[in-house]
C-alpha cells in the first residue's frame, strides 16, 4: 500500500510571499503614532487637573493670608505630587487683583512623546483676601 498524502496542504497564491510583512510595516508606524497620541492626550488632562488642583490650593492658601513665597512653594509640592514628572518649565506668580483680591496663576509645558509636538497648560486662580476685622 501506497503511503497517504497529508490532506490539507497550505496553499500560496503566486507572488504572495511576505505579503504580512509588508502589511505589518505600513500598519506598524500608524498604531504606534496613534498610541502615542492617545497617551498624550492622557498627559495633558492629567497635567490640566494637576495644575488647576495645585493653583486652586495655593490660592486658597494666599487668600488666609500665608506668605507668597509659602503660597507658590504649596503650588510647586502640589504639581510635584500630583503630576510627577509630566509637567516642566512650571511659572507660578501670586499678585494682587485690586480691591482686596488674590490672583495665584501657574503655567507649565507638557512632556512631548510626539516630536514636534508641545503643549502648555495654565491655570488660575482669584478670590477675596480674607482680612479678619474687629466688629464695631
Amino acid at each position: 500500500m501506497a503511503p497517504r498524502r497529508a490532506i490539507s496542504r497550505r496553499r500560496h497564491a503566486a507572488g504572495d510571499d511576505g505579503s504580512a510583512t509588508a502589511e505589518l510595516l505600513l500598519v506598524l508606524p500608524a498604531i504606534m503614532v496613534t498610541v502615542a497620541a492617545a497617551l498624550q492626550l492622557a498627559f495633558y488632562g492629567l497635567a490640566a487637573h494637576a495644575l488647576a488642583l495645585a493653583v486652586a490650593e495655593g490660592g486658597a492658601a494666599a487668600r488666609a493670608g500665608t506668605a507668597r513665597p509659602a503660597a507658590l512653594s504649596l503650588v510647586r509640592e502640589d504639581v510635584a505630587r500630583l503630576a510627577g514628572g509630566i509637567l516642566v518649565n512650571l511659572d507660578v506668580k501670586v499678585g494682587d487683583a485690586g480691591s482686596g483680591s488674590v490672583t495665584v496663576s501657574a503655567r507649565a509645558s507638557v512632556v512631548s512623546l510626539l516630536p514636534g509636538f508641545h503643549i502648555s497648560v495654565a491655570s488660575s486662580s482669584t478670590g477675596p483676601s480674607q482680612v479678619f476685622r474687629a466688629s464695631g
